[in-house]
């Protein structure tokens, strides 16, 4: 009798055989959510210059200590052009936000409290003891000093990190390649989407769907034709797959027993894959091997048939991986047998369940009013949790997770969730 692994021991299994991908380099055009590759450290103080974060005047501090008079008005600073005069003891210099401070010059006031007597070009401060030293003032290298690392490698590049490059001069970037996964279907039964099913034959969604997570998690997906149930045909599948891909993923014909043609096939190209029961509701069997093991490494992976549960099999197994793959699973990659990021919410409505498996509820979370202080989020089941419905996921937000040993929870109790 095969013996059942947990969700944690499976995951453990596949993300220990996988190591990050290389880097490439791109325009920071491309670079919006990718995964850097590189340490970026500032290539100069910034800011470069001391300048004003107000429009006002800018003065030396200890000119307005003790007894102040008025203040002589020597020239203007302006971003882009810079006054060419210094401001000397009993001296004061206009100054427009982000122009640069005039030599001597160590405090900014703004306008709104000075007056200035246009006529004998003379500036007095309204309250001159409340100003303080430097204020208004930015300083060299007080956001970033030369040659401090500012982004590590790892970080998913967001819009600011694009816009900070940018800042520093740098067209490219060295950003982690994007998996390539390739999706392996086999089988006379199956037709694509636009082709009529016969009367025994289904329509291959679950290539399409698992295409469309793959690119929604960052990696690059390719449909391979349907192969028939033939050898050859399958082998060339397979091996199609294999020599263009990171990644191979399969749906269908993953139980013990099944797939006459494929499972040799696949073996053969593996050394030997694993066939794993999993106590997991909806998704059973799993299948896992890497081919080529010895050379350039590329893990096979085959989900269940029923769209849900290949769903569910998606992120549990295959979007960790490509998390990993891509050089976004620093978490992954250093505990790769924990649970994956959950919350506590708030059970809508009463489940039943099957005990001796962890079953992953398809549904919606919905966030607490604003009034509702302190409230967790409900989630709310789909209903009819069937593992070959259509309809189960697509409008899914969460994965409610009732563990194994829990036969029924009632509405109000709490429940662990996972975003989706």
């Amino acid at each position: 009798m095969q013996h059942f692994i947990s969700v944690e021991e499976a995951r453990e299994r596949i993300l220990a055989r996988l190591t990050p991908l290389g880097a490439e380099r791109v325009f920071l055009a491309q670079a919006a959510g990718r995964i850097l590759a590189e340490p970026i450290a500032a290539p100069a103080d910034t800011p470069r210059f001391a300048h004003s974060s107000r429009d006002g005047f800018a003065l030396r501090f200890q000119d307005i200590q003790g007894e102040t008079g008025a203040l002589e008005l020597v020239g203007s600073s302006a971003a882009g052009a810079p006054s060419e005069r210094e401001v000397g003891p009993g001296q004061a210099a206009r100054i427009t936000t982000g122009a640069p401070l005039p030599g001597g010059a160590d405090t900014v006031v703004m306008l709104e409290y000075c007056s200035v007597d246009a006529a004998a070009n003379l500036l007095t401060l309204d309250a001159p003891e409340a100003v303080k030293m430097a204020q208004w003032v930015r300083q060299v290298g007080e956001d970033m000093a030369a040659g401090e690392v500012i982004l590590e490698p790892g970080v998913r590049l967001g819009a600011a990190d694009v816009g900070l490059l940018a800042g520093f001069g740098r067209p490219m970037v060295n950003v982690t390649r994007k998996p390539r996964v390739a999706i392996v279907s086999t089988g006379d039964e199956l037709v694509d989407p636009g082709t009529p099913p016969g009367p025994a034959q289904i329509v291959n969604s679950n290539a399409y769907l698992l295409a469309a997570l793959v690119e929604e998690y960052g990696g690059v997906a390719q449909i391979l034709p349907i192969a028939p149930d033939d050898e050859d045909a399958i082998r060339q599948a397979f091996d199609a797959a294999i020599a263009g891909a990171d990644l191979v993923l399969s749906s269908g014909g993953m139980s013990v027993g099944e797939f006459d043609l494929t499972r040799p096939i696949v073996d053969e190209l593996t050394g030997g894959m694993h066939f794993w029961k999993i106590r997991i509701k909806p998704g059973k069997p799993l299948a896992f091997g890497v081919a080529r093991a010895d050379t350039a490494p590329t893990p096979l992976l085959g989900l269940p048939g029923n769209p849900n549960a290949c769903f569910v099999g998606f992120h549990q197994f295959v979007r960790p991986a490509l998390d990993l793959l891509s050089g976004d699973g620093a978490q992954v990659a250093a505990d790769p047998g924990a649970p994956l990021a959950s919350i506590p919410a708030t059970l809508a409505t009463a489940v039943k369940t099957t005990p001796r498996r962890r079953v992953y509820l398809s549904g919606r979370l919905e966030e607490p009013g604003p009034d509702a202080t302190g409230a967790r989020p409900i989630f709310y089941p789909t209903p009819n949790q069937n593992s070959g419905n259509l309809r189960l996921f697509c409008q899914a937000t969460a994965f409610g997770i009732v563990d194994e040993g829990v036969s029924e929870l009632n509405a109000g109790d709490e429940i662990r969730v996972e975003k989706l």
